[in-house]
């Protein structure tokens, strides 16, 4: 005697297997066409930058934002998040400017943040004749830091917040403003409080 109900189920199961698998793709397709839909964006909104908000953020070219499998969109990175591939120097420079400043300024471990001394001296080298990219100035206020040479710091640190505040008039959009909005800049003011304290007091 057949069961029935058994051989509904197993006839269920391989019916709903290739329908699953159906499902399955049309929602992939269905994230990669937003992804896409979204890089389009990024892409319109740095069209759509002045030729001076492209020259202070650099780091915002469609160019240095990399595609993350695992949330299927496209993503600048700012996480301090340990990582190897980067999709460019920007990329890079983003992440090495990020990892020493969280080592020095939020766990307090600045002999630590000396290890990236040579890469972020390399980048900087590599991105040569960007002198208004606000992210390479921080980084070149990092590395005299590193250095133990505060009071370049200090005037690499000042330029730093002055192109930010130069980019704040410039009428920016929300883009422009990505990772350098207004809490961003009262942060590097307090940065560069911290690193003017270090000076040696002048008679």
């Amino acid at each position: 005697m057949v069961d029935v109900a058994k051989s509904h189920g197993r006839d269920h199961d391989r019916k709903s297997k290739p329908s699953k698998q159906k499902r399955f793709q049309k929602r992939a397709a269905k994230k990669k066409t937003d992804a896409e839909k979204e890089f389009d964006e990024i892409q319109r909104q740095w069209d759509d930058l002045t030729d001076e908000q492209r020259k202070l953020r650099p780091d915002l070219n469609p160019d240095n934002f990399r595609f993350d499998r695992d949330k299927k969109r496209y993503m600048q990175v700012t996480s301090t998040k340990t990582r190897r591939l980067f999709v460019s120097n920007w990329d890079e420079l983003g992440y090495v400017c990020d990892k020493v400043r969280d080592l020095i300024y939020i766990k307090g471990k600045g002999a630590s943040a000396r290890r990236y001394r040579n890469r972020l001296e390399r980048l900087i080298t590599e991105l040569s004749g960007n002198d208004l990219a606000i992210l390479r100035v921080e980084a070149i206020a990092l590395l005299h830091e590193l250095n133990d040479d505060i009071g370049e710091a200090v005037k690499y640190r000042q330029q730093e917040i002055e192109l930010m505040e130069r980019l704040h008039r410039s009428n920016p959009s929300s883009y422009a403003l990505t990772n350098r909005g207004t809490a961003v800049l009262a942060n590097r003011k307090k940065i560069l409080k911290s690193l003017e304290k270090q000076l040696p007091h002048r008679p």
